[in-house]
């Protein structure tokens, strides 16, 4: 007899309910560490399945072998992995329990091995009240030592942040934080003084990077000295302008330019009012925040005809504003 979708879905709905429960009490039965229960209750599942498939059992409607036959895979594909996994861990457990009695010793130390660090500190408190006042030392002594760090790592964050944008309060600051250091820096002073004036004059000055850090621990290293706060405050500013350039001098700035020197050329006209500029604005990047731009523009003379004014100007981006470099209207 042909069962309906729905009558099929009802047989597959009964089993799956069956191995879900069962599944459910073979890990209830291993959490109370009767592992032997367990394998005998998977047994039974797949004993059942096996009559099934042998033949329906009576009494239970729906129960046909083709749905017992998948929950038979079902079952033995899934169940006895887990139960394999649960027993194994039932094992274990009980092997702990047993050691916990022979070898107190050796099942602290197999708790710590295993990381289970809070069972691990309160069986010592039981067992070993020494080595539970020992552990709980290291404890102490290793969030001190992560504090320090943290401090230490700070400091370091701060007189970082000086050498780059404050050195002549780098020394000072140092004797506050680490006065051992501070010491030990001002009794080397003159030598390492004396090393980074002859390394510098190796440095092109194009190398702004290389020459602002030297200059800067110069600097800090002779805060009165206005030589090297000068050296510092030059490579410095050039630094800030690298930077500006980085983020404000790119090449679709050209577009901008273009229209900014389409209003400079605009104050050359006999009529900028009647200025008409081409849909192409001309601009074009030079590099080093310099731009050029190559038009031109019709616009009404003093006796009212249209005329047609070439032009060719260079413009120089700057933090302030900009520069018109070179003008050539013809």
């Amino acid at each position: 007899m042909e069962c309906a979708p729905k009558q099929y879905m009802n047989q597959f709905s009964v089993w799956g309910v069956a191995l879900f429960i069962a599944l459910l009490l073979t890990g209830a039965l291993l959490a109370d560490g009767t592992a032997t229960s367990s394998i005998l209750l998977f047994c039974l599942i797949v004993g059942i399945c096996v009559i099934a498939l042998l033949r329906p059992i009576p009494g239970i409607s729906g129960l046909s072998r083709k749905p017992a036959g998948i929950f038979l895979v079902l079952t033995i594909v899934l169940g006895l992995p887990i139960s394999n996994t649960m027993t194994a861990a039932t094992v274990q457990t009980q092997a702990l329990t047993k050691l916990k009695t022979s070898d107190p010793s050796a099942y602290l130390d197999a708790l710590k091995a295993n990381g289970d660090d809070e069972a691990y500190i309160s069986e010592a408190a039981v067992l070993d009240p020494e080595r539970h006042r020992l552990e709980l030392e290291r404890i102490e002594q290793e969030k001190a030592a992560q504090k320090e760090a943290k401090l230490q790592k700070t400091y370091d964050d701060r007189l970082a942040h000086l050498m780059d944008e404050n050195p002549r309060m780098w020394l000072e600051t140092l004797t506050d934080l680490r006065p051992e250091v501070a010491t030990k820096v001002r009794s080397t002073s003159k030598t390492r003084t004396a090393e980074l004036a002859t390394a510098v004059k190796l440095v092109p000055a194009s190398d702004t990077g290389r020459n602002l850090k030297i200059y800067a621990e110069l600097f800090a290293l002779n805060p009165e000295n206005e030589s090297y706060l000068n050296k510092w405050n030059f490579y410095a500013s050039k630094r800030e302008q690298q930077l500006w350039a980085i983020d404000n001098c790119k090449e679709d700035k050209a577009d901008y330019v273009a229209i900014i020197v389409q209003d400079a050329v605009k104050g050359s006209l006999k009529s900028p009012s009647t200025a008409k500029f081409p849909w192409a604005l001309g601009g074009q990047s030079l590099g080093n925040c310099r731009y050029r731009v190559r038009s031109h523009v019709d616009s009404q003379n003093g006796f009212g005809a249209m005329l047609r004014t070439e032009y060719e100007v260079e413009v120089e981006l700057t933090p302030g504003g900009y520069k018109i470099v070179k003008s050539n209207i013809y």
